[in-house]
């Protein structure tokens, strides 16, 4: 194999090592190379996958004639895709009787949007409260800060119950449109913006419904604006050596 010219090789050496301490520069003032990846909101019980640790009461019992939207943001990953959502549930209905989705239309009525990402597991719920997983069957690209609709439903016949995450008491309800989203963090509390779908229109509400969580995955690797300052830092630093090396040749 031919070796690099002796006039070359140090200057390959000293490229090397500059990188080397550029990073070196960066990880000792704490550069983060890539914002986070995943993200959850949602309620925490679900997305730690265990019940609470109290009395449980049913927060809504779901049947073909209602569903549910719950409004939802992530402002932390960019743009991002939905991996999964969970939902604490009772009974006895077949998990694929339900039709859980995510759109950017916020419906006024039963009829579902076009959705974005739809979501589905299979099995049979247990009786007794449990964590659910659903993952995502569509991929669809969403916007961070965008505010998105997470729907709710069964069209099942048998019985599903959407569980609360405390046995706390409903705060209030109605009359308070737009609804406010729940925003890249997990919530311990019970209440929540959603709205109520049935055959006779809307009602949006701010209590406690059922407790979930949605998980998301960012589409591409971010880098932060620190790490864009220390590869130019680099890229300077490699052409004052690669000059320097030139002109010590000539």
């Amino acid at each position: 194999m031919p070796t690099l010219p002796l006039s070359v090789a140090p200057a390959t050496r000293g490229v090397r090592r500059t990188l080397a301490a550029a990073l070196a520069l960066a990880a000792a003032f704490g550069v983060a190379p890539l914002r986070a990846q995943t993200a959850t909101i949602g309620h925490s019980p679900v997305a730690n996958a265990v019940a609470p640790d109290v009395s449980i009461f049913t927060g809504a019992s779901l049947n073909p004639n209602t569903a549910f939207i719950v409004p939802f943001q992530f402002n932390t990953l960019g743009d991002y895709s939905l991996t999964s959502v969970s939902l604490l549930l009772s009974g006895n209905a077949s998990l694929a009787d339900f039709d859980l989705s995510a759109s950017s239309t916020l419906p006024t009525d039963l009829t579902a949007p076009t959705a974005l990402t739809t979501f589905a597991t299979t099995g049979t719920l247990s009786g007794t409260e449990t964590a659910y997983n659903f993952a995502s069957g569509t991929s669809a690209t969403y916007l961070g800060g965008t505010t998105y609709y997470f729907r709710v439903a069964y069209t099942g016949t048998g019985t599903a119950n959407w569980i609360k995450p405390t046995d706390g008491g409903f705060t209030g309800s109605g009359g308070i449109p737009p609804l406010t989203f729940i925003d890249s963090a997990l919530v311990d509390g019970p209440d929540i913006s959603y709205r109520s779908l049935t055959s006779g229109g809307f009602t949006d509400s701010f209590n406690n419904i059922g407790a979930f969580s949605i998980t998301a995955t960012a589409v591409s690797a971010v880098p932060e604006p620190s790490t864009y300052a220390a590869i130019f830092g680099a890229v300077v630093l490699l052409g004052a050596v690669v000059a320097r090396r030139r002109r010590a040749r000539a």
